[in-house]
């Protein structure tokens, strides 16, 4: 494994990793058209990213969207990233809105570490 050095020779951080553009809140920062767009990575290459990143040195990964809650593979993702075993933190930001019981448990068994709910 190497480490790669930003300009201020810094290793690198979190690779934060956009799972999705819809949003089921109208926040400024969303996508107006709540649609995602045709070239979203598939789970392969997402994986294969972050197999990238981590071999780069990164160790923590945070999941981010638009709304992650709403991409219909997020804890098979977290399930596949946990068992590739590179990462040793994986995160969700979310709004918190779709977030209940049962999907905090769903995340929690697929090994998600934190969540960080984003309030406006």
């Amino acid at each position: 494994m190497t480490t790669t050095l930003d300009q201020l020779r810094r290793p690198l951080g979190v690779l934060r990793l956009s799972l999705t553009a819809r949003c089921n809140l109208a926040c400024r920062y969303c996508r107006p058209e709540n649609q995602d767009p045709r070239t979203l990575l598939t789970r392969q290459q997402r994986l294969k990213l972050i197999g990238v990143a981590a071999r780069s040195g990164c160790r923590r990964l945070r999941l981010t969207g638009g709304e992650p809650l709403l991409a219909p593979e997020l804890a098979p993702l977290i399930q596949a990233v946990k068992a590739l075993d590179l990462m040793e933190d994986v995160a969700v930001t979310s709004n918190g809105v779709l977030l209940d019981r049962p999907l905090a448990r769903r995340l929690q068994q697929a090994g998600l570490d934190r969540i960080t709910i984003s309030l406006d």
